[in-house]
């Protein structure tokens, strides 16, 4: 049976403050992490992202992967920003 493609899903991805990427709390590398999302977004066109950074990260970095993001297909991006 298919997943409803309407039903939006929400996944997490968070930037450490070393500059770690992970995936639901796992260690996830960039091209791991966009062959997942492509994959994900071409089942689920609404779902949901949200993206977690630390506040200590220069902005470069978090908008850098936020394009990376967006390149993978997914379009519905929340920013968190840690302290």
């Amino acid at each position: 049976q298919a997943a409803d493609p309407n039903i939006a899903e929400s996944i997490q991805v968070a930037i450490t403050k070393n500059g770690a990427v992970l995936l639901e709390g796992k260690d996830i590398q960039i091209p791991a992490l966009m062959r997942d999302l492509e994959r994900k977004a071409k089942l689920k066109p609404n779902m949901r992202l949200t993206l977690s950074a630390d506040e200590s990260l220069p902005y470069g970095k978090i908008t850098e992967l936020m394009g990376l993001i967006r390149k993978a297909g997914v379009t519905k991006i929340a920013l968190s920003v840690k302290q």
